[in-house]
């Protein structure tokens, strides 16, 4: 498959020709965006693999994002951004705390296998902060990351909601300030 990227000489001299004499090139349709609510709810036991500790998360938060081609032939290119606010609590003795993401994820190049996958280079920005109950900050994850997805298409690269992760790779870990969930976490549930 020809990349889109390599233009030719001949390329550019005629959509330099067309966009002369008014004539429009072929673009890609208009992306379809998308905003999904985050409502989520459930009771995790051995929370960060301590055995007996049952944590309570309450999640809500929404998803905003779009979906586009770049051109006429190619695969998807996604955009969204994620505001979550989710609580912690310990079921035992009520103990808890509140963390609060805003992050922006984006695909930075898709490359159609031609076997029914692609591979997908991503990268993410934002922060993920950590509030006790007195609403001070306990921890942090902020910064960027850029990792590499092989996706199975299942036989519909239209249609999103069959999409498979084969696997991931993480190409540049977190640039910022990385505190240990699991450690400030189990600190604020049982400390």
């Amino acid at each position: 498959m020809k990349s889109p990227r390599r233009f030719t000489r001949v390329a550019i001299a005629a959509l330099a020709t067309g966009l002369l004499l008014g004539a429009s090139p072929a673009t890609a349709a208009a992306p379809d965006r998308f905003t999904d609510p985050i409502d989520f709810a459930d009771t995790v036991d051995d929370f960060c693999g301590i055995e007996g500790l049952a944590v309570e998360i309450v999640s809500s938060g929404e998803e905003t994002g779009q979906v586009m081609k770049r051109g006429r032939n190619s695969p998807a290119y996604f955009l969204s951004h994620v505001t979550v606010e989710s609580v912690f609590t310990n079921t035992e003795t009520g103990a808890f705390f509140t963390t609060r993401e805003m992050s922006s994820f984006r695909d930075v190049h898709v490359t159609d296998n031609g076997d029914g996958t692609v591979t997908s280079v991503n990268f993410g920005t934002g922060f993920a902060m950590m509030f006790g109950p007195d609403g001070r900050i306990i921890g942090k994850d902020t910064g960027q990351t850029r990792w590499e997805s092989v996706i199975d298409l299942n036989g519909t690269p239209d249609y999103f909601d069959d999409d498979v992760v084969t696997s991931e790779e993480v190409l540049l870990g977190s640039t910022g300030t990385n505190d240990d969930f699991c450690e400030v976490a189990v600190g604020a549930l049982t400390g």
